[in-house]
């Protein structure tokens, strides 16, 4: 399956109902965003099929309970990289 280039941003504050989708995008579009990531050290994750899934949301939306496990998960694994490279430095 050929993917398209794709970035989402997701934010989750304490307090809040859900994670909330901060931005989308695609293409020359998608490559800029993760070019300023890689850039300013954001952690990145690929996994394409939960991009695409929120994707089709609204930017500002909440992201639906049953995304929450996949992104719970996605999340996790960041937080995990992020640590690592911490400790590295």
């Amino acid at each position: 399956m050929t993917h398209r280039k794709l970035a989402v941003g997701v934010k989750f504050v304490a307090g809040d109902p859900a994670p909330r989708l901060l931005f989308r995008a695609r293409g020359e579009q998608a490559a800029r965003v993760l070019e300023l990531a890689r850039k300013f050290q954001v952690p990145l994750k690929t996994e394409h099929e939960l991009a695409e899934l929120l994707y089709q949301l609204p930017e500002g939306a909440w992201i639906p309970e049953n995304h929450f496990r996949v992104l719970a998960q996605l999340l996790a694994s960041i937080y995990l990289l992020s640590q690592k490279n911490y400790e590295s430095t």
